[in-house]
């Protein structure tokens, strides 16, 4: 089966997993100090490699894209992969979090065209410059060009916060996801060794081999892992499987995790707050330009001087944008337990829109709003027969629904 490029991190936050001590993967009690939440329902075994992916997404990989990922492991070694690997299945090394098609983007709601922000600069460079030419004959009442011109620049300057941000955000991810490899091929390099060596000790062995190291999740690593600590303590703290590999050792590098995890949630927020500011910003820009725009041209005719410099110097629209197609479903199964996964092809823009029918509700409703990504993952459902439609959305609006398929919920 071909390799996916999967969800992105940025800038949005929609759900981010519980990593630190305390959350819902962290539940006391249990054998060895820590309760392991239900196994996730490994999927079909299928050909090929185990992939370990960054979340990416289309529109926001010039702010993201790490050519470090998606990583594969291979004969107990992590080694780099092309997009074209195929792959056993996937593990996803972070929280499931989303962004927008464009995190520059904004809309006119006066004439209803969608404005990277670059294209606001660039129209409010443009109007400021025709607004400072024919000031000896004519200056608009809401604002002056020395206004006008203080807001393009303070949208510019937002923008350079906006963009820095984002490189923040991006190697807080790289970080973060290195870091979950890392500690994931510990924990079972770790478990082995120690399995290896209480062999002769029939009480410690079964203690050890009812532990798991399968890492399908964030939330998975790190309860193996506090598990396998626990265990490790309880045996012998005193024990070091592999050099430089002490308990408080391992300890660390999953204190460091949940670290590394903090801040990543903390420059996303960061990122999604600078990003709001930068739509604002040139939301009001914009209006200022479509503003100017309509009075300039009603006071000077288009044979005007005025009003040739006027048309000619002002770029007044972007391209036209079509509606996407329907999405196209690659993969669609149940895990078990109520859980759903469902992947999609790469769309030509925008973002996907789920609509969902559960067993015996009389229509389709919007079950997810705002996908952006390759896959789509979630439990809670009742057993039956569950039915999915797709719509592909981007910046010239929805497009047509796909034909519904039908999962099987168990």
């Amino acid at each position: 089966m071909p390799q996916k490029a999967v969800k992105t991190i940025h800038p949005s936050v929609r759900a981010v997993s519980p990593l630190t001590a305390g959350g819902a993967g962290w539940q006391p009690g249990g054998a060895h100090g820590v309760t392991r939440p239900a196994q996730p329902v490994a999927p079909p075994a299928r050909p090929g490699l185990t992939l370990y992916c960054l979340i990416q997404s289309n529109k926001c990989i010039s702010h993201l894209n790490n050519n470090s990922l998606p990583l594969y492991r291979a004969a107990g070694r992590i080694a780099s992969a092309g997009w074209s690997q195929p792959v056993g299945h996937v593990v996803f090394l972070h929280a499931r979090m989303t962004c927008r098609p464009d995190n520059k983007s904004t809309t006119n709601k006066r004439n209803n065209m969608k404005a990277e922000v670059q294209f606001v600069v660039d129209r409010a460079n443009a109007t400021n410059a025709v607004a400072e030419a024919i000031l000896a004959d004519w200056e608009w009442a809401e604002k002056t060009v020395v206004q006008m011109t203080a807001d393009t620049k303070a949208l510019t300057d937002q923008a350079a916060i906006s963009d820095n941000q984002a490189s923040v955000l991006k190697n807080t991810v790289s970080q973060k996801s290195g870091a979950f490899i890392n500690y994931h091929q510990n924990t079972v390099t770790l478990l082995g060794m120690t399995r290896t060596h209480y062999r002769n000790n029939s009480a410690a062995l079964a203690t050890l081999k009812n532990l798991h190291a399968k890492g399908y999740s964030e939330q998975d690593i790190i309860v193996e892992g506090a598990t396998f600590a626990n265990v490790w303590k309880q045996l012998d703290a005193t024990y070091v499987p592999d050099k430089g590999w002490t308990l408080t050792a391992y300890q660390a590098a999953g204190t460091d995790l949940a670290a590394k995890a903090g801040a990543v949630t903390t420059a996303a927020v960061a990122a999604t707050n600078e990003s709001a500011k930068t739509d604002d910003l040139a939301a009001g820009v914009e209006d200022t330009n479509v503003a100017w725009y309509a009075d300039a041209t009603k006071k000077f005719g288009p044979d005007t001087p005025n009003g040739v410099i006027i048309r000619q110097r002002i770029p007044t629209t972007t391209s036209t944008v079509n509606p996407p197609a329907p999405p196209v479903v690659e993969e669609a199964q149940a895990l078990g337990g109520g859980k759903v996964h469902i992947d999609f092809q790469k769309p030509d823009s925008g973002y996907i829109q789920i609509l969902h029918q559960g067993p015996g509700e009389p229509a389709f409703t919007v079950l997810v709003d705002h996908l952006n990504g390759l896959f789509f993952e979630q439990g809670g459902f009742a057993p039956g027969a569950h039915s999915f439609k797709f719509v592909g959305i981007n910046s010239g609006g929805p497009g047509d629904e796909s034909a519904p398929i039908v999962i099987q919920v168990t």
